[in-house]
């Protein structure tokens, strides 16, 4: 069989994409996403593609960023710059993963700002269950080497696609805050 070269391909086929990610046919979504990709060196990774935020991946496997009244997430040559008022909870950026049941760590590099992320977080979550598999503060871990990891467990049913976005929750007093990250990745650990 033929397979269609859609490279650069028209806005319907992210809605068909979307549409197999909302019936959690992830392969199915896949499959059309890959034949999209105008870089696919990133198409056999698994864990998070565009780790350095490089934008070598269309959404939904690379990274989607949103913008609105909660703040902005932008793509520059430093990386992921998010911005965030701290007046209500918001997803900054996201992207959807396929990876394999059991252990697995993300790990993070940031810039300016950390120390101050105290309302920041890298989630992971099941797609079809919504179960939350990570929840991982970005402030606290923050250490002089501008760093963090955490790992987690994808479980053997039930999460054959995941969700991973850096959130912001809603401060107290609200403060407008500012973060650089320069990387994040997610390995899987040996088994034991």
């Amino acid at each position: 069989a033929l397979t269609p070269d859609l490279k650069g391909a028209p806005v319907w086929a992210d809605k068909i994409i979307d549409q197999y990610v909302t019936r959690s046919d992830i392969a199915g979504a896949f499959s059309l996403w890959a034949h999209t990709q105008p870089d696919d060196s990133t198409i056999g990774q698994v864990g998070i593609r565009n780790e350095n935020f490089d934008g070598k991946s269309n959404p939904p496997f690379g990274w989607k960023l949103y913008t609105g009244p909660a703040g902005t997430a932008k793509i520059s040559n430093d990386g992921l710059q998010i911005t965030h008022s701290g007046a209500s909870g918001a997803i900054f950026v996201r992207q959807l993963l396929t990876l394999p049941p059991g252990r697995h760590s993300l790990s993070f590099d940031t810039g300016n700002g950390a120390e101050k992320a105290t309302n920041l977080v890298w989630r992971i979550d099941c797609l079809e269950s919504g179960q939350t598999i990570l929840e991982l503060p970005l402030a606290s871990l923050y250490s002089f080497e501008d760093q963090g990891a955490d790992s987690f467990v994808v479980p053997p049913q039930g999460c054959p696609g995941q969700w991973v976005a850096l959130a912001g929750r809603a401060l107290e007093i609200p403060e407008t805050r500012s973060l650089e990250i320069k990387r994040v990745s997610i390995d899987r650990e040996p088994t034991r």
